[in-house]
């Protein structure tokens, strides 16, 4: 499959020299930029740093699925409407670390065999009711493409534009929404959970294949199981109520774990030319914070380091940065790096900027 052929090219490092190309690098430029990357990558094998982590994994899966057995076992336990929905809060936020094994999972991060991988991905992505073919598929173009304006799925959003090119090409309607996308892009993430399902059935439509169709299948048994369980324990309205919960606060909680790390910072596209290693830091944002931020961002927080090394478990991030800023440092790489709070503000200030200018275009935050 395509879709997976575009993976196996990020985790082996292949893709640094396709992106080298795409961007309209040189030859002597683009050996320029592979001698750096692999001297990087000597540096973090050296270091242990891509070896897997089968202990941590083995706490990580087992305390997820005990948070989301937890949260399920309430709903059987609870008799008070309010504390049900403060427990769908807790499923939505339990969904929300469950797909993120499946990240991992997809990155070839928790096993040496991409089939045991493959494995574990799709068992996930049936807890939490999203297709993984759609998934690999988009997140490799994305890991492909990083910040690419018009080849970075994650930056095609109907009612949201991420540069004043994209903003230039809207009209009527659309184009006066956009000028208030700052206003309305935080509560948009709510609904990032349905975005999800919509196009994963129409994704897994897209071809008669028998994989495709076992997922659709998977998807069809998760919300059968779902909502009858759910009709056993709630009315028709305390079920709606539930359901807007635990199913928003998944969106919001997934969609704000990826939307730091790279909407606001300088995009790739036909105008750039920057060699893989380059276009990767520089349009990646890291933020800092203590192994709680590690935790609530499941290692995505490092997202220099995990454009890099795609492949590398994620406990293993925290000391890559060292390493990886290090080297940047060295050769004059800017390297990105702020607080939780003031990735917020760069990017609301950036989508700001795009939605009201029709004149320069954005640049992103200053980066030191």
């Amino acid at each position: 499959m395509a879709s997976e052929k575009q993976m196996e090219d990020v985790y082996s490092g292949q893709v640094r020299a396709y992106g080298s190309k795409l961007l309209g690098v040189d030859s002597d430029g683009q050996a320029q930029s592979d001698e750096e990357y692999a001297e990087l990558k000597r540096l973090i094998e050296e270091k242990g740093l891509m070896d897997r982590q089968p202990v941590f994994y083995i706490y990580k899966i087992t305390f997820t699925l005990g948070l989301l057995a937890a949260s399920l076992s309430l709903i059987l336990i609870l008799d008070n409407l309010w504390l049900h929905l403060l427990n769908a809060a807790l499923l939505g936020f339990a969904f929300g670390q469950t797909a993120s094994i499946a990240h991992d999972a997809g990155h070839n991060q928790i096993f040496n065999s991409t089939k045991r991988n493959n494995v574990v991905g799709l068992v996930v992505r049936f807890l939490v009711a999203v297709s993984k073919s759609w998934w690999v598929d988009q997140h490799g173009m994305h890991h492909r493409y990083t910040n690419d304006i018009d080849l970075d799925p994650h930056n095609v959003l109907p009612i949201v534009a991420f540069s004043e090119e994209q903003a230039s090409r809207t009209t009527g309607f659309l184009r006066g929404l956009i000028r208030y996308q700052a206003v309305y892009y935080v509560p948009l993430l709510f609904f990032e959970s349905y975005g999800m399902r919509v196009i994963s059935v129409r994704f897994l439509l897209s071809e008669r294949t028998l994989g495709y169709r076992l997922e659709l299948l998977m998807m069809v048994v998760h919300f059968a199981m779902y909502f009858t369980a759910l009709s056993f324990v709630f009315g028709v309205w305390q079920m709606f109520l539930f359901v807007v919960v635990h199913q928003g606060v998944f969106g919001f909680y997934s969609a704000s774990i990826f939307a730091p790390n790279h909407k606001g910072m300088p995009v790739n596209d036909e105008d750039t030319r920057r060699d893989f290693l380059r276009s990767q830091v520089t349009s990646s944002r890291n933020l800092k914070g203590n192994s709680l931020v590690d935790f609530w961002y499941v290692g995505l927080n490092f997202q220099i380091e995990h454009h890099l090394f795609p492949s590398m478990p994620r406990n293993k991030l925290r000391e890559a940065r060292i390493v990886v800023r290090e080297f940047c440092m060295a050769r004059s790489i800017s390297y990105y790096k702020t607080g939780v709070l003031q990735s917020i503000k760069d990017i609301l200030q950036f989508l700001n900027q795009v939605g009201a200018s029709r004149g320069t275009k954005p640049t992103g935050p200053v980066i030191q």
